[in-house]
């Protein structure tokens, strides 16, 4: 099992160690999410995949902005592999936002 510590540096797509650069994707999950932790397993069946995502902390703008849930990616293109899988998955992911690039 992977510790929060390792969960957070790593991309949640290709599980690369993130650089410098942080991209990714904040979502809202209209399943229920019962993890009170910092990170919570996304389940992505149609991608036959789970990927980690972090919490979003209550009182943040980030979830009085109806995000959830938020994914860290290392480059463009695990950002939009994460795109087409969350899309697969039958509205469930209906809000969603690009992350701005943190250095």
């Amino acid at each position: 099992m992977k510790t929060d510590e390792r969960i957070a540096g790593e991309c949640c797509w290709c599980e690369r160690d993130l650089s410098a650069t942080i991209q990714g994707i904040g979502a809202s999950d209209t399943e229920a999410i019962l993890s009170q932790g910092t990170f919570h397993e996304v389940h992505l069946p149609k991608s036959e995949r789970s990927i980690n995502a972090a919490m979003t902390k209550p009182g943040s703008v980030a979830l009085t902005e109806g995000y959830h849930l938020m994914f860290a990616t290392c480059s463009e293109a695990c950002t939009q592999e994460l795109k087409k899988a969350l899309s697969l998955e039958n509205g469930r992911f209906e809000k969603q936002s690009n992350l701005n690039a943190i250095p």
